[in-house]
């Protein structure tokens, strides 16, 4: 261990920054107090953030595996919440149950996916699978009932296809979920630890003595890692491989008994290092993420231990109930190396939102307006050269080769106007109480079309966009009840609407995909539909899968982000579509984001780490779907309306 830095990083932690609102803990530490309520510590000053509605009584909690959901049992109900966009579901009611002990371990435990909660009873513990085959049911998850013994605590393998519980004499039991079961496949007597080791192995500490490594793929074979000439405790595999565990030789009158000295075994090497000073005090402790510190819980006093020295410093939490840690946090990004630029919106240093670009060369993002009246939208043309915003009233075109923006339109109201580029750039068309061409050099502005009643009910025509191929627009009208896209004659001014109401978009030949997110009223799945069959568009993927982004990255070629379920974590999921075999091929899954756009060779995501606000603000990420390799952008701090330049 490098016992420096943990020096410096905890004699900082000690020092008066307790006034600030924020801790420097590995990552972001969620506190139950007392009074019921969930609270975020988060990183350095990022402050403490109320994470439950003052209203509830909480009487446990899971933090989900991206940090922004939680899910948290009432003494009547299972709830998930998203505090970020101020979305909430109950999943269970007085089914759901109630801890029969807290503060040693996890009570609710979400599957490293998000897919799958976890939580102990007064009988057992429950299991919530996610329900993704059907989306029309009245909760997303369908539970399964545990009933070995009272559990103390749960957590979930790697890859979440094995679940461990605790009971009572520190007993553990061991699941393994198949689809929507869970089925018991063993019970480990009497231990002194569990821990991961990796997707299908776990590391436990017998009472009696030694440490073993239990293969679950392979009907729980059991090797020795370490004999039973010392007792252990506390096993944690870290990142680079390393094993770490407490251990005391038998009998040893030194050491008394609950007490031990930290080792540990380098991987892929056959040898023990002693890496503990002295004898530490297991009570209570808990290993921080990452291995290089830990967590005491007394009572409702909360410290930080140093697993070298033993020397302990007390967190101000007084009224601690229970706790659990956040995800691992992103790396932190100035630029990042992309295949396409991107555009988005952010404030300046005076708080004025500006079009924002990111170099694809890894630079840092920077803002390239100077508007004194915030902007509101943009519209960027193909090889991103060119900007066309709404600032105030006014419509103005910008390129981006240092020259000053140019007015092209002035608008007659407040309401989105939706500029978009045609494809050479020269043109574009917006919304105004109807849609309207103007050239993109400037001069006078045409009206196509205006909004207008039809038998009784308005109609508004917004968003077009231009046809890649065809002197068309797709716009979309909207009703009072309802929202469809159309087809935009330019010349005429006749709409031909499309059937299905879903999100439209253009492919390089002409055709139009359909596709959205199946909620039970609405459908999903993916359609292509010609423009001489709008109304009876050629069905590819069913109506009950959801589709949340779709990218065209060749002739009959598409990359589909689908989300595995509409409420609680999204993992990324990244699919090949052939158009022409029907065939649905994986390309990625991993890591968390929200509104996930992919880039226009489908091997980048962009997306929000979180999302508040109406305009859905949050931190910026981005995957590489090649390497997994996921950053999140050091400033600024937030961003919306991200989207990638078309080549």
């Amino acid at each position: 261990m490098k016992r420096w830095p943990i020096w410096i990083w905890i004699i900082l932690l000690a020092v008066p920054l307790w006034a600030q609102d924020g801790l420097n803990l590995p990552t972001s530490l969620f506190v139950l107090t007392a009074e019921g309520r969930v609270d975020r510590y988060g990183l350095g000053a990022e402050g403490v953030r109320s994470m439950t509605p003052d209203t509830t009584f909480v009487v446990d909690f899971g933090v989900a595996p991206d940090g922004v959901w939680l899910a948290y049992r009432t003494e009547q109900e299972l709830i998930l919440r998203n505090d970020y966009a101020d979305q909430s579901i109950t999943i269970d009611g007085a089914l759901a149950g109630v801890p029969s002990v807290r503060g040693r371990g996890d009570t609710v435990a979400w599957s490293p996916a998000g897919d799958a909660i976890a939580v102990t009873t007064l009988t057992g513990g429950r299991v919530y699978l996610n329900a993704e085959s059907d989306p029309t049911a009245e909760t997303p998850y369908t539970a399964v009932d545990l009933a070995e013994a009272p559990f103390v605590q749960v957590m979930w393998s790697p890859d979440g296809r094995y679940l461990a519980a605790e009971s009572e004499g520190d007993i553990g039991w061991l699941y393994r979920r198949e689809n929507q079961s869970i089925i018991l496949t063993s019970a480990i007597p009497s231990s002194s630890g569990l821990a991961g080791y990796d997707d299908t192995k776990a590391i436990f500490a017998p009472q009696e003595g030694g440490l073993r490594l239990m293969d679950l793929s392979a009907a729980n074979a059991q090797s020795v890692l370490l004999d039973e000439t010392w007792t252990y405790a506390l096993p944690y595999r870290r990142g680079d491989g390393t094993l770490l565990v407490f251990g005391r030789q038998a009998d040893d009158p030194a050491v008394p008994e609950g007490f031990a000295r930290l080792v540990g075994l380098p991987a892929d090497e056959v040898r023990v290092d002693n890496l503990g000073d002295v004898a530490i005090d297991l009570t209570g402790l808990h290993w921080a993420p990452g291995g290089e510190l830990m967590l005491a819980q007394i009572g409702s006093a909360l410290s930080l231990v140093n697993p070298v020295d033993a020397q302990n410093f007390p967190l101000p939490l007084d009224n601690l109930v229970a706790y659990a840690w956040g995800p691992p946090p992103l790396t932190q990004a100035e630029g990042v190396t992309l295949p396409a630029p991107g555009f988005f919106l952010a404030a300046d240093d005076g708080g004025t939102t500006q079009v924002w670009r990111l170099p694809r060369d890894g630079s840092a993002p920077e803002a390239v307006t100077s508007e004194t009246d915030s902007i509101r939208e943009f519209a960027v043309a193909r090889g991103g050269s060119r900007i066309a915003y709404i600032s105030g009233a006014r419509l103005l075109v910008q390129d981006l080769n240092g020259s000053d923006p140019q007015p092209a339109a002035d608008l007659s109201g407040t309401d989105r106007a939706f500029p978009s580029f045609s494809p050479d750039g020269q043109q574009i068309a917006y919304t105004d109480h109807g849609i309207w061409i103007v050239p993109a050099s400037g001069g006078e502005a045409s009206p196509i079309i205006a909004d207008d009643e039809t038998e009784g009910f308005a109609r508004r025509f917004t968003r077009p966009v231009f046809a890649p191929n065809i002197n068309a627009l797709l716009i979309q009208v909207e009703r009072e009840t309802i929202t469809v896209p159309a087809v935009l004659d330019p010349n005429t001014g006749e709409v031909l609407e499309i059937a299905l109401e879903q999100h439209a978009e253009w492919l390089n030949d002409g055709r139009i995909m359909l596709y959205g997110l199946a909620d039970g009223q609405r459908p999903g799945g993916l359609s292509i539909a010609g423009t001489a069959s709008l109304t009876q568009p050629a069905q590819f993927l069913p109506d009950i899968l959801s589709v949340q982004s779709a990218r065209e990255v060749g002739a009959n070629q598409l990359r589909l982000v689908l989300p595995e379920h509409l409420i609680g974590p999204q993992m990324l999921r990244v699919v090949a579509f052939d158009v022409t075999t029907g065939q649905l091929a994986p390309v990625h899954t991993g890591g968390f984001m929200v509104d996930a756009a992919l880039s226009p060779d489908g091997t980048f995501a962009a997306g929000y780490v979180d999302q508040a606000g109406d305009e859905g603000r949050g931190p910026l990420t981005f995957r590489d779907l090649q390497t997994g390799q996921q950053v999140v952008l050091d400033r600024p701090a937030e961003g919306w309306h991200f989207v990638w330049a078309q080549p």
